[in-house]
């Protein structure tokens, strides 16, 4: 039982120091993988405003106001898929 108990404390010690390098990286992607998440909830949240908040209050200031945070996001949406990743993750990836 021993021996069991000590092999997988070995793996998992191995383990660790394998992952210990990309915890970083690991929170960056699940951090973007959000965010773009998202942003691809951005016309389903300005149409669910628009008919709860402006269409019934009638108020044309919450609309211009919803529809620039909504044209801010999809620009913003663009912008993060046409750079995806920074230099210096990418100079990793270059064989030598």
């Amino acid at each position: 039982m021993r021996k069991r108990d000590a092999s997988t404390s070995a793996k998992r010690k191995s383990a660790e120091k394998l992952t210990k390098g990309f915890r970083g990286i690991f929170f960056f992607l699940f951090g973007m993988s959000g965010i773009i998440n998202i942003l691809a909830l951005t016309g389903a949240f300005y149409m669910l405003q628009i008919y709860d908040r402006a269409l019934t209050s009638g108020s044309v200031s919450t609309l211009v106001a919803i529809s620039v945070l909504a044209l801010g996001l999809y620009c913003f949406q663009g912008d993060v898929r046409h750079h995806p990743l920074p230099n210096s993750c990418s100079r990793r990836r270059t064989p030598r």
